[in-house]
């Protein structure tokens, strides 16, 4: 029977196709600092209680080589919050809006609110929304290999007032030119108490 041809295909050995360019996370801290109680006077007579934490990323960025051929980019990488949980005054539950609806006491929503309707769009970690105090990529927001955010979930009342905070938070870095998920952390903020001028 005569000897069959080789079929041809691809020579062993590394590819020479060129990898599409990706987020590398370098520093993950969900959340970056301690979490704390806090409860401060208001206007008003009002007082707040809640908690602060920070949200601190850092991410590599070269030209890639010889086993890395597409190489890291900063701008690939962004962070995205979401949250689960419940507000509680004087046992009642307290309704807080998300863009994506009503806070949900089990199911995930993007911890994003909307200043009025039509008005600033306020969501953590996408690059192209506007600069706002509580989230940032320095040097530059839409290349900064660094990401900062800062949170301060809570509630204000009249002193007086039972509280009860029981949050969860998911926070993850997305690689947006691959369009999919690189890291995830998760924690929770309890809280509960009376609420007293300091």
């Amino acid at each position: 029977m005569p000897d069959q041809e080789k079929k041809k295909g691809p020579r062993p050995g590394p590819s020479k196709r060129r990898w599409l360019i990706k987020c590398c996370p370098e520093l993950i801290q969900l959340p970056a600092d301690p979490i704390g109680n806090h409860m401060r006077a208001r206007k008003g007579g009002m007082v707040w209680a809640g908690q602060k934490f920070e949200m601190r990323l850092t991410f590599a960025d070269s030209e890639g080589g010889e086993g890395d051929y597409g190489g890291c980019r900063c701008r690939c990488c962004e962070y995205r919050q979401y949250v689960r949980g419940t507000f509680r005054l004087n046992g009642r539950l307290q309704e807080h809006r998300l863009v994506g609806g009503r806070m949900h006491p089990t199911k995930w929503r993007e911890d994003a609110v909307q200043r009025l309707p039509g008005g600033q769009l306020l969501r953590y970690g996408h690059r192209r929304d506007t600069y706002s105090t509580w989230d940032d990529y320095p040097p530059l927001r839409g290349s900064g290999c660094a990401y900062i955010g800062r949170d301060a979930p809570g509630v204000i009342a009249l002193p007086g007032t039972a509280f009860e905070i029981d949050l969860y938070f998911k926070g993850e870095v997305r690689d947006v030119c691959a369009n999919r998920i690189v890291a995830q952390r998760y924690w929770r903020v309890a809280y509960a108490g009376i609420l007293r001028r300091p």
